[in-house]
């Protein structure tokens, strides 16, 4: 008889490196040593543990690569290995794992770029993909829009360039974040005819180029709670059809907008939006005096 084992010991302030004797428990399925002072390298033995179906081990000082043994984990569902010094390419041993639902790697310094590392991934499962502040390179591949389950992606702050695949927008109808920034583009790009993401929540384009106007399709995502467009090249007014959101927060500053602020903006933003450094008319009793609007 096989008994499985779970060990937590998350925010215990632990110290030192991860202990070889982790590698003897050969039974483990959720292994959490998440907040805590741990250093050194992720030891490769973990890639042993037959049963392991959760990893964490975010917010420690982890550095060193991610180890290619990890791509061995056939149960892994979760590896939160965010907000440590992890340095390095992503294996591309990771996409042997097709049980995975959630790789979270945001905050760490890894490098190199997803077009050659993430090709193999081929997880049918996979609902969850963060990789936002580290310093990936190179161009953000087509192919993550073929990944139709995600409902979580998260590429900003890295060092992409190119335009942004706008099969992101229109292929992924489960999505409901979105968070890409700082893309750098020689020419600017605009949005697509048609987008599919009628279930988004959070959506970030931010600093990526985007040029044109806003299209009126966005009034149309009724569950869509932040917006950020900012930093980009957009033109025209905003359009009416967004009174049709209640959004929490509406990030629009640094484009190129103009036209007359709409009277309704006011009363469909609940908490903050900024608007400025554009061109828009402002009424001497407009929406300025309603003081969530930054302009």
């Amino acid at each position: 008889m096989v008994i499985h084992m779970h060990s937590d010991l998350s925010t215990n302030f632990l110290s030192g490196s991860i202990p070889p004797s982790l590698g003897n428990l050969s039974s483990l399925e959720y292994l959490r040593l998440s907040r805590n002072f741990l250093n050194g390298s992720i030891p490769s033995f973990l890639g042993n543990l037959p049963f392991l179906k959760y990893l964490s081990l975010w917010c420690n000082m982890l550095s060193g690569q991610i180890p290619k043994e990890l791509g061995n984990l056939s149960n892994l569902r979760v590896m939160n290995l965010a907000f440590n010094e992890l340095t390095g390419q992503l294996p591309p041993e990771l996409g042997r794992l097709g049980s995975l639902y959630a790789l979270e790697l945001s905050s760490n310094n890894l490098s190199g770029d997803l077009q050659g590392n993430c090709s193999h991934f081929t997880s049918d499962q996979l609902g969850w993909f963060g990789v936002g502040g580290n310093r990936l390179t190179g161009q953000i591949p087509r192919f993550i829009a073929n990944w139709t389950q995600l409902y979580y992606l998260s590429l900003s702050g890295n060092d992409f360039e190119g335009e942004l695949p706008l099969e992101l927008l229109f292929n992924m109808s489960n999505l409901e974040y979105l968070f890409v920034s700082d893309v750098r583009s020689s020419a600017g790009f605009p949005f697509p005819k048609y987008a599919n993401m009628t279930g988004i929540r959070y959506l970030m384009i931010r600093n990526c180029s985007i040029s044109g106007k806003i299209p009126p399709y966005i009034g149309d995502w009724s569950s869509l709670k932040y917006l950020d467009l900012s930093f980009n090249n957009l033109t025209g007014r905003i359009p009416d059809s967004m009174k049709n959101l209640n959004l929490t927060k509406m990030f629009l500053t640094r484009n190129m907008l103009s036209g007359t602020l709409p009277p309704w903006l006011p009363h469909k933003i609940e908490d903050k939006a900024d608007l400025s450094y554009n061109d828009f008319e402002i009424p001497i009793d407009g929406p300025k005096k309603e003081g969530k609007l930054n302009m």
